[in-house]
C-alpha cells in the first residue's frame, strides 16, 4: 500500500466545512474519553454541560469579547502577521477605560458624552499597544509572535501594579480592586425574548463582522491584505506597501481588543480588578475562534458562540460533576491542535494505492 499526497491547486469550497466539525466532534470525543478515565465522569453529564453551554444565555457573556479579539485577529493574520498580543491588547483597552472613567472625566459626565469618549480611548490604546510589535516587524522585522507575547505580559504586568498600589480604590477594603466608575458611565444589559443582550457591544460586533466581509471583498486594501499574506515578494513588486500593510492590521486588530476590554469594565465589572479576572485568557481563546472560523468575518460569530458555549458548559461541568475550568482548557487545547492539523487536508488531498 502506497500512500501519495499531491497538494490541491483549489481547495474545495465545502471542505473547510466539513473539517472543522470534524475536529469539533473528533475533539470531544477525546475530551469525554479522558475526562470520563480520570474523573469517572459519564458521557451523559459531559454531553450534557456542553448542551448546556449552547442554550445558556450567559455565553452571550462571553461572546463579546472572544468575538471581537477573534475578528481583530482576522486582520493580521489574512495578511501572514501572527498577533499573539490580543490579551495584552484587551487589557491596555481595560486599563485606558478605568483611567479615563476615574480620572479624567468629570464625575458628573452625561453617558452619552462619556461612553464614546471612553470607547475611542479603549480603541486608541489597544491599537496602539499593538503598534509597537507591527513597528518593529515592519522596520527591524522583529518575529512579532514573540514581540506580542512578551508585550501581553508588560502588560498584565502593569495592570496588577496599578490595581495593588497606586490605583487601589479607597472604598475597596483593601481589596486589589479600583473604585467602582460611575454609573452613568455603565452599559447596562437590556431584555430580548428573555435574554439579557448588550445593547453596543452585541450590535457592534455584528456591524464588525459585516463590515470586515465587504473589506476583503470589496475593498482595495482588503485585497492588498490577502495578496501580501498569499505571496509577499509578489505583494512588494506590485508596489504593495510591507509597512502600511503590517500598521493597519495590528492597528486595527490591537483596536478591536481594546473595545473588547472596554465591554469587560464597561459592562461586567466596572471597576479595574486583577488582570487574570478582566481577561481570564479570552485573548488567547480568540486565536481559537479565528482558527474556527477558517477566517471568515461573518463565521467568527458562530466560531465565537461555540467557543462561549464551552466556557459557560466548563462551569456546568463544575457544578455538576466536579471538575476544574481545566477540563474547559482540555477540550479548547485540543479544538485548536485538531483543527490545525486538519488544515493539512485543505492544502494536500492524501490518497491510499495498493
Amino acid at each position: 500500500m502506497k500512500i501519495i499526497i499531491r497538494r490541491r491547486f483549489v481547495e474545495p469550497p465545502y471542505l473547510k466545512f466539513t473539517l472543522t466539525i470534524l475536529a469539533i466532534i473528533i475533539s470531544l470525543i477525546i475530551s469525554m474519553l479522558i475526562i470520563y478515565a480520570t474523573a469517572s465522569i459519564p458521557p451523559t453529564k459531559f454531553l450534557y454541560s456542553i448542551y448546556s453551554g449552547l442554550i445558556d444565555p450567559s455565553t452571550l457573556r462571553y461572546l463579546i469579547p472572544l468575538t471581537l479579539s477573534g475578528l481583530g485577529l482576522i486582520l493580521p493574520y489574512k495578511a501572514g502577521v501572527w498577533n499573539i498580543g490580543s490579551e495584552g491588547q484587551l487589557l491596555a483597552g481595560a486599563i485606558a477605560t478605568t483611567y479615563i472613567a476615574l480620572y479624567i472625566l468629570p464625575k458628573n459626565i452625561v453617558g452619552y458624552i462619556g461612553i464614546p469618549i471612553i470607547l475611542i480611548a479603549s480603541v486608541l490604546a489597544g491599537g496602539g499597544y499593538a503598534l509597537i510589535a507591527g513597528y518593529l516587524k515592519a522596520k527591524f522585522n522583529l518575529n512579532e509572535i514573540l514581540s506580542t507575547l512578551m508585550l501581553n505580559y508588560i502588560m498584565i504586568g502593569l495592570g496588577n501594579y496599578l490595581v495593588y498600589g497606586p490605583w487601589r480604590g479607597e472604598t475597596q477594603y483593601g481589596y486589589p480592586r479600583t473604585d467602582i466608575i460611575p454609573n452613568q458611565l455603565w452599559i447596562n444589559p437590556i431584555q430580548f425574548g428573555g435574554i439579557n443582550v448588550n445593547p453596543v457591544f452585541i450590535p457592534t460586533i455584528i456591524i464588525v463582522a459585516a463590515a470586515m466581509h465587504y473589506l476583503f471583498k470589496n475593498t482595495r486594501i482588503g485585497y492588498e491584505i490577502k495578496v501580501y499574506g498569499l505571496n509577499p515578494d509578489a505583494a512588494l513588486h506590485s508596489g504593495i506597501s510591507k509597512t502600511k500593510i503590517i500598521l493597519v492590521t495590528m492597528f486595527l486588530s490591537g483596536a478591536l481588543a481594546g473595545l473588547a476590554g472596554a465591554a469587560e469594565i464597561l459592562s461586567i465589572h466596572r471597576q479595574l480588578i486583577r488582570v487574570q479576572d478582566v481577561s481570564a485568557g479570552y485573548g488567547y481563546m480568540a486565536i481559537l475562534v479565528t482558527w474556527l472560523s477558517r477566517m471568515d468575518p461573518l463565521a467568527t460569530i458562530l466560531s465565537g458562540y461555540l467557543v462561549s458555549a464551552l466556557i459557560a458548559s466548563g462551569y456546568t461541568l463544575q457544578i455538576i460533576a466536579g471538575l476544574t475550568i481545566g477540563a474547559v482548557n482540555l477540550f479548547v487545547g485540543g479544538l485548536l491542535i485538531l483543527t490545525t492539523a486538519l488544515d493539512f487536508l485543505l492544502k494536500y488531498e492524501v490518497k491510499l494505492k495498493w
